[in-house]
């Protein structure tokens, strides 16, 4: 097209380039904000999984608290916040 109208290039195409690899870029980071969600409910996930089976195990809090926070390389706050939340 452009050599047909013996120009060097069409009008409105360099912004039309940009608009997609914004628009690219943009989709790019919708989905990787979506991958980290998902791995971080993952996470959740198998960290209710562990202290309500230490639980069901009789395996006290403290082993319980112990072993979460090695195995899921948390601080000591993080693993009594699930402990809390999920040692019912």
């Amino acid at each position: 097209m452009k050599a047909f109208l013996n120009m060097k290039q069409i009008p409105g195409e360099a912004e039309h380039k940009e608009e997609m690899i914004d628009m690219c870029k943009a989709i790019q980071e919708m989905y990787d904000d979506g991958v980290k969600d998902g791995i971080q409910k993952g996470v959740e996930h198998g960290i209710a999984a562990v202290i309500r089976t230490c639980r069901n195990l009789n395996v006290s809090e403290e082993d319980t608290l112990n072993n979460v926070q090695k195995e899921y390389e948390l601080s000591m706050e993080e693993a009594k916040k699930y402990l809390e939340t999920y040692w019912r």
